[in-house]
């Protein structure tokens, strides 16, 4: 008898603490290993608490890319803005992208700022690295040893002052100086300060006809201080960069000419 009850209570035992499906996450994945599984069949569920899972509802699961577990972004390209000094490009930048401190003492020193912006197109995330170069009289000497690999351009001007616009083609020079024939390096003409509208010098016309007349791939007016289309001007120099044409009715000038 003794016997008999012995072994009852060690089965009885057995199903509480030894059974598989009962035990703890952490003994449940040692478990796994000792077996060399990498997971529980779903037949082998008896609990009634626990619902089967069905095949279906495992397949609804989405499939993560492997690109956007390791960065989060689709792509990245590395731009710089330009023009000339007071047409608000610090501030265009300060309220509207993330500022990196650069470790380079050297960089700081001559007035190099870095920034990143993230752009969602067309459901994709893309990354911004923005190079800012803030002594304007240093920037011919600058551009060529700290914008090497940018892939495109910003030129900020301001609309109340038609005095912004005047080295215009020296900006351009200095950029494209190094490219050669085929190169793909997207410029976007930007009109600052458009809350200033009363006191504009620069209509939206006279923008849009030396964008075409300098070979510049984009136009749009934003303002930096209210924040006005300024999203979609880092859409529309991600999209040059992609050579996706905009569908902004607003400003459709801002897809590639």
């Amino acid at each position: 008898m003794l016997h008999k009850s012995l072994n009852k209570l060690s089965n009885f035992l057995k199903k509480i603490f030894v059974d598989p499906l009962r035990r703890t996450n952490k003994s449940l994945k040692n478990w796994r290993k000792k077996r060399r599984l990498k997971y529980i069949p779903l037949e082998t569920s008896k609990d009634p608490l626990i619902p089967p899972i069905s095949k279906k509802e495992t397949e609804l699961k989405p499939k993560i890319k492997r690109r956007d577990v390791r960065t989060g972004f689709d792509d990245t390209f590395k731009i710089v803005i330009f023009g000339d000094a007071g047409v608000g490009k610090s501030t265009y930048l300060q309220n509207h992208a993330t500022n990196i401190f650069s470790q380079d003492r050297k960089a700081r020193a001559l007035g190099i700022d870095f920034y990143t912006k993230s752009v969602i197109v067309d459901n994709k995330r893309y990354k911004l690295q923005i190079w800012h170069f803030k002594n304007v009289g240093r920037f011919k000497l600058l551009y060529n040893t700290y914008a090497k690999g940018a892939r495109g351009g910003i030129y900020m001007y301001d609309i109340s002052n038609y005095l912004s616009l005047k080295h215009l083609d020296n900006w351009l020079k200095t950029v494209k100086g190094d490219l050669k024939a085929g190169d793909h390096f997207p410029i976007l003409m930007a009109g600052n300060k458009l809350d200033l509208t009363d006191n504009r010098e620069v209509s939206e016309e006279v923008g849009k006809t030396m964008v075409r007349s300098r070979g510049v791939n984009g136009f749009i007016e934003c303002s930096a201080k209210t924040g006005e289309n300024v999203e979609k001007s880092f859409e529309a120099i991600t999209r040059l960069l992609l050579k996706i044409p905009s569908s902004s009715k607003e400003y459709p000038s801002i897809a590639p000419f």
